[in-house]
């Protein structure tokens, strides 16, 4: 198991000087974020990390998604409709 605190993950030359792709970054999530957490999305854009964080945070759990696009913002509730879990929504 790979745990990352903040200072490691930003200050990592590796992580600074490489474009990191978006399945690294969920990658990492499933390291961090365990069931029952509080996870902030902010831009989450389309939701692409929202879904696997709602996943990972269980029905215990929160995921509160920060959009400023409001399409952006209906698709996230499309896609997050049947979601069991708790999810907010806010639009910045």
């Amino acid at each position: 198991m790979i745990n990352y605190d903040a200072n490691t993950f930003f200050n990592n030359t590796f992580i600074k000087n490489t474009r990191i792709s978006e399945y690294f970054i969920q990658f990492i999530f499933t390291n961090i974020v365990k069931c029952g957490d509080c996870v902030i999305d902010v831009g989450a854009n389309r939701g692409f990390h929202t879904l696997p964080l709602c996943k990972l945070v269980g029905k215990e759990g929160k995921v509160i998604a920060c959009e400023a696009i409001k399409d952006s913002i209906e698709d996230i509730k499309k896609y997050t409709q049947y979601n069991e879990n708790i999810f907010l929504l806010i639009q910045l």
